[in-house]
């Protein structure tokens, strides 16, 4: 690992810079991260061979020794430290790292103010159930064709989740959880545009949470966000998806009617990591 870091200005410039350019598109723990979340069988994609291509979609990562993988090295090296500087942001990556349906749903509690569920949002959960069948074969499609290390490998640097498990395997770009938790960000904010900010800053922190983990790159992160972008503005060609929406829409409605209230130390949590991005948090 690199042990000079550059000076705060540029750190910060790079930051800016390499954040800022997927910003503007948006408009996994030991399973295989492109990987569907574990749910209903029996499920067909909305959109089959119809999907965008990955590969011509996303950029490919960063070339070794280029500035980008520079500032991938300066992330992860002095993101460890959070592990001992901030246990509660450490603790939420580990909380995110779970990304069966039914954990994903609630990770939106406190941005939508009602917790959600397979009863009480059943067509949702069957809704990210076919859309994480459509993201899994052009994620995995780009995973295998740049079969990028995870930035673990090779080091002994802490991360939130256990060493040694299938994880270790699988290539790290682009991140297959910030793909699908970035896609139910984009789909919560249609279905309670009212909470459209608090709704997409979790979905930034989910993201940001693979970092704080230790098992992706920035990059990967910023490619996932694209990733997820890409299917939703291409799902929405679907028939089905679209009335699959509005269905989910009045459950949604029904359910704000009378919440289930979220968990108030978990959503101080998330407040606390969506004021306080790594990104910025940690410059030398």
């Amino acid at each position: 690992m690199p042990t000079q870091a550059p000076s705060r200005p540029a750190l910060l410039l790079r930051l800016l810079l390499a954040t800022s350019l997927l910003a503007g598109c948006a408009q996994d723990p030991a399973a295989r991260t492109a990987s569907p979340p574990s749910g209903p069988s029996a499920m067909t994609p909305y959109l089959g061979a119809g999907r965008p291509d990955g590969l011509l979609v996303l950029p490919p990562p960063p070339a070794p020794a280029s500035p980008a993988q520079r500032l991938d090295e300066i992330v992860f090296t002095h993101s460890r430290a959070l592990r001992e500087r901030d246990p509660q942001r450490w603790a939420l990556a580990r909380n995110d790292a779970q990304l069966d349906f039914d954990h994903l749903m609630a990770d939106f509690a406190c941005a939508l103010q009602v917790r959600l569920d397979r009863n009480s949002a059943p067509t949702l959960y069957r809704l990210l159930a076919r859309l994480a069948l459509d993201s899994r074969p052009e994620t995995d499609a780009v995973k295998d064709h740049y079969d990028r290390r995870r930035p673990y490998i090779g080091n002994d640097a802490p991360i939130c989740i256990a060493r040694g498990t299938s994880l270790d395997a699988t290539a790290s770009y682009p991140s297959g959880h910030t793909t699908i938790g970035w896609t139910l960000a984009l789909l919560l904010t249609e279905l309670a545009p009212d909470r459209a900010g608090e709704i997409l800053a979790r979905g930034r922190a989910f993201g940001e949470s693979r970092i704080v983990c230790g098992v992706h790159w920035l990059s990967d992160v910023q490619a996932g966000t694209l990733n997820g972008a890409t299917l939703v503005a291409a799902v929405h060609s679907s028939p089905g998806f679209r009335a699959d929406m509005l269905q989910a829409g009045r459950e949604i409605a029904a359910a704000r009617r009378d919440p289930r209230p979220a968990d108030p130390a978990m959503c101080a949590a998330e407040a606390d990591a969506e004021r306080h991005s790594p990104l910025f948090a940690l410059q030398p």
